[in-house]
């Protein structure tokens, strides 16, 4: 396997804490923190994970059927001024396409990110999310890529518009501490998740 084969993808919000992205690949029970998620008998865990910064704001809106209250998505608009913090995950394709299709709650279909892919770092593209009235389905609908990272794409999966914001429930924002406890930035995960809240009131996207 060569690098065309993989790609890092860009978790922010609770996905910086290994063990919920280990919940997306390797399987949950219903009565675990993340609730249930089924074991993919393909996908593999990921070969390396690091922490970075992407000049892009996470703030908070819509609404999360697992953990009630706001969910976190990241801007589309560069906002260099409000550097977010994530963990990048080395991962095959298929995982970053399980990964979609679980963040989006589709019931039918695999989403292809790699098919939708923008050719260029700093651009994002729709994913064929299927069209769902229930507002926890098709949230994650944008592919944004970010710079290249060993030259390897980086993608990370948003929202093509600011939903209604919102405040994240305790528990959702206690597991995001969680993920962010042990980023080498020096940055403290409570006074980090408070500028994010405030920010979310004026993000437009």
């Amino acid at each position: 396997m060569n690098g065309h084969d993989l790609v890092w993808y860009v978790g922010y919000g609770s996905n910086t804490l290994p063990a919920r992205l280990d919940a997306y690949l390797g399987g949950s029970a219903d009565h675990s923190r993340f609730g249930a998620h089924a074991a993919p008998r393909t996908l593999s865990p990921p070969r390396e994970r690091r922490w970075i910064t992407v000049p892009h704001a996470v703030y908070f809106a819509g609404v999360s059927a697992r953990w009630t209250g706001a969910s976190a998505f990241l801007s589309l608009t560069p906002s260099p001024d409000s550097d977010s913090i994530a963990r990048a995950y080395l991962l095959d394709w298929s995982a970053l396409d399980h990964i979609a299709t679980v963040e989006n709650a589709q019931t039918e279909q695999t989403l292809d990110v790699r098919a939708s892919l923008p050719t260029q770092p700093g651009a994002w593209a729709l994913l064929p999310v299927e069209p769902s009235t229930e507002p926890h389905r098709g949230k994650y609908d944008a592919a944004l890529r970010l710079d290249d990272i060993d030259g390897v794409p980086a993608v990370t999966l948003t929202s093509s518009h600011v939903r209604e914001r919102g405040v994240p429930a305790d528990r959702y924002r206690d597991v995001i501490a969680e993920g962010l406890r042990d980023n080498p930035f020096g940055v403290d995960p409570d006074v980090y998740l408070a500028a994010a809240v405030e920010r979310s009131a004026v993000v437009r996207r």
